[in-house]
C-alpha cells in the first residue's frame, strides 16, 4: 500500500513540474513575440561630425636612432564618441617603409596592441599605423505584419567607413662609423704645424677626438690644426661617435716634422760678433798710442 502511495506522489508531482515548464515555454515564446531585425542598403559617407579613430604610437620613438635591426611596435586604437550605429574598428594595419605591402593586424576587444618587428634595414624609415572604424547611418524604419510575430520591427541602415592613422621616422644604425684622415700622409713635413682634416662616412656623428703620439684624447667639433709640433716622428689617430653609440676608428697615420734650423739668424749673428770684435781690436790699439 505504502509503495504505491509513493508511485502515486511521484506521478502526480512530474506532471505539475511539466506543466509548470509548459507554461514558462508558452509564456517565454509570448515574450519573444516582439523581435528585431536590421537590414543593410549599402553605403554611405561619415555624417558631418564623425570623428576619426585616433591612433598614439608609443614606440619606436619619434625622431630616434636605434642601435638594433628589431623592435616592438607598440599603439592604441581608441574610438571616438559619436552618434554613429554601432561603431567598430573593422581594420588595423600598419605599413612599413622598407616593404612593399601593407602588413595586417587582427582587431582584438583590447584597445593596446604590440607587435614584434625584425631584420629591418640599416637607415632612415617610416611607420604608419591606420585603423578603419565602420559605423551605420539608420534610414528607416518599418514594422512588418508577421504571422509568427505580427509587431516585429525592420531596422533599414547604411554602412560607413573612416580610417585614422598616424605615423613616425626612425632610425636603424648597427655599423659603426668609417672615419680616416685626409691631410696628414705618411711623409715628412716642415712645419711645426700640421693641419687634421677628417671625413666621416655618417652624418649623424655625436662626438669627434684625436689622439697625438698616444696621449691623452682630445675632443674636437670639427677640421682643426696640431700645433708646435716638435722635430721628430709623430703619429695621430681619429674616433668617431655616431648617434647610436657606435665608435669608428681610423688607421693610425705616422709623420716626421723636420723644421729647417734658422741659418740666416745666425749668419746675421756672426757677422755682429765680428764687427763687435773689431771695433774693441781698434779701440784697445788707440789706448797704447
Amino acid at each position: 500500500m505504502e509503495k504505491k502511495t509513493l508511485l502515486t506522489i511521484a506521478f502526480i508531482s512530474a506532471l505539475l513540474t511539466s506543466s509548470v515548464a509548459g507554461i514558462l515555454f508558452v509564456g517565454m515564446g509570448r515574450a519573444n513575440m516582439y523581435w528585431h531585425q536590421s537590414v543593410s542598403e549599402g553605403v554611405t559617407s561619415p555624417p558631418d561630425g564623425t570623428v576619426p579613430p585616433t591612433v598614439a604610437i608609443f614606440s619606436p620613438k619619434n625622431d630616434t636612432v636605434y642601435s638594433l635591426n628589431n623592435f616592438s611596435l607598440n599603439f592604441n586604437i581608441s574610438i571616438a564618441q559619436s552618434y554613429a550605429g554601432f561603431p567598430n574598428i573593422a581594420r588595423i594595419y600598419y605599413r612599413p617603409s622598407w616593404q612593399s605591402s601593407n602588413v595586417e593586424v587582427k582587431p582584438k576587444k583590447a584597445n593596446n596592441y604590440s607587435i614584434n618587428i625584425t631584420d629591418v634595414p640599416e637607415g632612415t624609415h617610416l611607420v604608419s599605423v591606420h585603423a578603419v572604424q565602420e559605423g551605420r547611418v539608420y534610414t528607416r524604419e518599418e514594422v512588418r505584419q508577421h504571422r509568427k510575430a505580427p509587431d516585429s520591427l525592420v531596422h533599414y541602415y547604411k554602412t560607413f567607413k573612416i580610417t585614422g592613422s598616424s605615423r613616425i621616422k626612425f632610425t636603424i644604425d648597427v655599423t659603426p662609423p668609417k672615419v680616416s684622415i685626409l691631410s696628414i700622409q705618411k711623409k715628412t713635413y716642415n712645419t711645426s704645424d700640421t693641419q687634421l682634416d677628417i671625413a666621416v662616412n655618417e652624418t649623424s656623428v655625436s662626438k669627434l677626438s684625436y689622439v697625438l703620439d698616444g696621449q691623452e684624447n682630445v675632443t674636437i667639433v670639427e677640421n682643426t690644426t696640431l700645433s708646435g709640433l716638435s722635430n721628430g716622428v709623430h703619429n695621430v689617430t681619429v674616433y668617431a661617435w655616431d648617434a647610436a653609440g657606435y665608435v669608428g676608428v681610423s688607421e693610425t697615420v705616422f709623420f716626421n716634422i723636420e723644421v729647417p734650423f734658422p741659418t740666416a739668424i745666425i749668419v746675421a749673428s756672426t757677422v755682429s760678433i765680428t764687427v763687435i770684435g773689431l771695433g774693441l781690436l781698434v779701440y784697445f790699439k788707440k789706448r797704447k798710442h
